[in-house]
């Protein structure tokens, strides 16, 4: 059994009957298991008996700070929050993917057609579960490498329920995920709801784009629910399914509804509208081909540069284009991280770590922990607000990079997806210059080199920082060029601005020199004035007078009309970035 893989066993108030220990070992599982018990369990010095340091007990209280349980009571007999901890458990304890299990498994096996089945008095053809006597390692070895090879975030084995009528399913793959969860630690997500978390959560991730997989030719039996005392047996028998199912209501109302199922002891039960629950997925073979030609020739990282889109060998399979918006940060992530430690004196895994707990941090929507060193600097910005002299040191610090990794990863490059629009692209075909204000390390700026190779790409960053010498030696490789006063570009077709303004203090006063200065036909910006960072101001000046942050953005695009500009509607998400347009240039 690979190195890198752990069962968590997630259990509650029974101790002397764990049955998942028991079955996985049976079936021929030879790896690390780990019992996963809360600190509010008083049967938990009965566990450590029994299981020694296999045992760990994480605190609810610290979980429940970033899980949303869906509702205000204090009963948490539920496995909730135990779900959530994994991800922090397995990098505690070295561990990059682990399988989330219940403690109440009976067995393991595999679905399929078949003869002479030990439940069948026929030597006909009949599918149905068989035994998996020592295959449990070969199993989880292969969900792994599911979640390690595909954009798939957790993968379950399927239960009995899931086979009523003996009819062998049509697709081997179905679209959820409950009661099992094969996952990676660097594909974190959270489950919601106290009650029915899983269904909530493979729903309304599902919704999102999150791919959630049941593999339907392997399947585990447990106890029937609520037979088995302990956990959350008590919980269902007090609430009843039809208090369970309501939690998906509330998560997913556009495809959820509350259904009798059964035919004799009927029962009131979730029923989910899949083509309105998830996005579907089309074959590859009926993919839209895109209607804008770019100059390939053009292309610096298709010469002797190719250095900056290095993939690593396992994955070079997947990536069939060189433009650094089509290829998914993680690929070259690596590469980034060795190239910048070739100029500075970094602790890559450190930085890995970094950027790892960020990226969880926003796409768990802030609900998980920024992490610590982010934090300090963070505080240690906000600290000196108060003091009324900010310590822009904050900027020098050998880590900050991992927040400019972090934005172009989940933001900017999307930003320059979205120009890709055919409705959108063509806007821009007669332009001559493009400025990339505070460009952070230089990947949104290589990135539009990419995407208008004949025009002049100008990035802007402070000089003498590490930045401006990353960006600089990222200018010779994309062949584009770098300043530290926008004085310096002239004339600019297309001013980019993403996490840029809300770092000045005086951004209103600044926004008018760029108008005055570059005199763009395009304004492409994506302000977040109203957010907790390193760098960003409570209050902002606006001529004599200081303006709270909530605020910025109306006087921001107030400003921007004044001075001739309207808002385009380019159908980006929540208006970001906002596209505006010189009154005049679009006939």
């Amino acid at each position: 059994m690979r190195d890198d893989f752990c069962v968590f066993i997630l259990t509650h108030g029974r101790p002397n009957n764990v049955v998942t220990y028991r079955t996985v070992r049976a079936h021929g599982y030879t790896g690390k298991i780990f019992i996963v018990i809360d600190d509010n369990d008083e049967t938990g010095e009965e566990y450590k008996r029994l299981f020694g340091d296999e045992v760990l007990v994480f605190s609810k209280d610290e979980v429940g700070e970033y899980t949303d349980q869906f509702d205000n009571f204090t009963d948490r007999r539920a496995i909730l929050w135990a779900r959530n901890v994994c991800w922090d458990l397995a990098k505690q304890m070295g561990y990059r993917y682990f399988v989330e299990l219940d403690d109440d498994y009976t067995a393991w096996s595999y679905r399929r057609t078949g003869r002479r089945h030990r439940n069948s008095n026929t030597t006909a053809l009949e599918y149905h579960n068989w035994t998996m006597k020592e295959g449990l390692n070969a199993v989880f070895e292969a969900l792994v490498r599911v979640i390690e090879t595909t954009p798939i975030t957790t993968i379950a084995l399927s239960q009995g329920g899931d086979h009523m009528g003996g009819q062998e399913p049509p697709n081997r793959f179905r679209r959820k995920a409950m009661n099992s969860f094969v996952c990676s630690t660097d594909k974190p997500f959270l489950f919601r709801g106290r009650l029915n978390d899983d269904v909530n959560t493979y729903t309304n991730l599902g919704s999102l784009g999150y791919l959630f997989f049941t593999d339907m030719e392997l399947q585990l039996d447990q106890h029937e629910t609520q037979s088995n005392t302990g956990g959350m047996s008590e919980l269902y028998k007090e609430s009843g399914t039809y208090v369970k199912s309501f939690y998906t209501v509330m998560t997913a109302p556009s495809c959820t509804r509350i259904s009798l199922f059964g035919r004799i002891n009927k029962r009131l039960q979730h029923d989910i509208n899949w083509p309105k629950a998830v996005p579907l997925i089309i074959p590859q073979q009926f993919k839209k081909k895109s209607s804008i030609k770019t100059d390939n020739t053009a292309d610096p990282v298709s010469t002797n540069n190719a250095r900056w889109l290095t993939v690593e060998k396992s994955d070079s399979d997947a990536v069939n284009s060189t433009h650094l918006i089509k290829t998914p940060p993680s690929k070259v992530l690596n590469t980034f991280l060795d190239r910048y430690a070739e100029m500075y004196p970094i602790n890559k895994q450190f930085a890995k770590d970094i950027i790892d707990q960020i990226l969880r941090h926003r796409n768990s929507g802030k609900q998980l922990p920024l992490p610590e060193y982010m934090l300090e600097l963070e505080d240690k910005w906000y600290a000196s607000l108060n003091t009324e002299t900010p310590d822009y040191s904050i900027y020098d610090d050998d880590y900050y990079f991992t927040e400019m990794w972090v934005c172009w990863a989940i933001y900017s490059r999307n930003y320059l997806r979205t120009l890709l629009k055919p409705f959108v692209y063509p806007l821009f075909k007669n332009i001559e210059t493009v400025a990339d204000l505070g460009c952070g390390i230089g990947y949104t700026t290589a990135g539009f080199k990419q995407l208008f190779p004949n025009t002049n790409v100008v990035g802007t960053n402070v000089e003498e920082t590490c930045q401006y010498e990353f960006c600089a030696d990222m200018g010779q490789a994309y062949r584009f060029n770098m300043v530290s006063n926008i004085r310096d570009i002239g004339q600019a077709d297309l001013v980019f601005a993403s996490e840029y303004f809300e770092h000045i203090l005086e951004p209103i006063t600044h926004l008018k020199e760029v108008l005055a200065t570059l005199s763009p036909k395009f304004l492409y910006v994506a302000n977040s004035f109203n957010t907790r960072s390193a760098g960003h101001f409570n209050y902002y000046s606006i001529g004599s007078d200081w303006l709270a942050a909530d605020k910025a953005q109306s006087v921001f695009n107030k400003t921007l009309k004044h001075h001739g500009y309207r808002q385009l509607d380019i159908k980006a998400w929540n208006n970001k970035p906002a596209l505006w347009v010189q009154e005049g240039q679009l006939v």
